[in-house]
């Protein structure tokens, strides 16, 4: 099975946008860049966003075999963050094609509409 998965995704990234695994800054860049005017805003900080490896190989992989990708972790781990950045990566226009919704244990589906 894992032979499958990474012979279809072989042949199935090289037709789609991946993220850049190298898409990795310096220390030097890094200590020089500037802080989003608001830590809290995710639409600010999405361009200076630095998913890990692992994480640009799950969304890469979710892409080639057409698959939705279980975001999960701790309150304040970066869940909604990815989002915000795979929007902005992938050409979003994140003022109006990205919709927030502030997910609970309580919410439901009817919360949707």
């Amino acid at each position: 099975m894992r032979q499958i998965v990474c012979r279809l995704y072989a042949e199935v990234a090289m037709s789609l946008t991946l993220l850049d695994p190298t898409r990795r800054s310096t220390p030097e860049a890094l200590a020089s860049r500037t802080v989003p005017r608001a830590l809290s805003d995710h639409r600010l900080a999405a361009p200076r966003y630095q998913p890990s490896a692992e994480l640009v190989d799950a969304v890469n992989v979710a892409l080639a075999l057409g698959a939705p990708l279980l975001v999960t972790g701790e309150p304040g781990t970066g869940k909604t963050q990815v989002a915000w950045y795979l929007a902005w990566y992938f050409g979003l226009n994140l003022d109006s094609q990205v919709f927030s919704l502030n997910v609970r244990s309580s919410t439901t589906a009817d919360d949707l509409l």
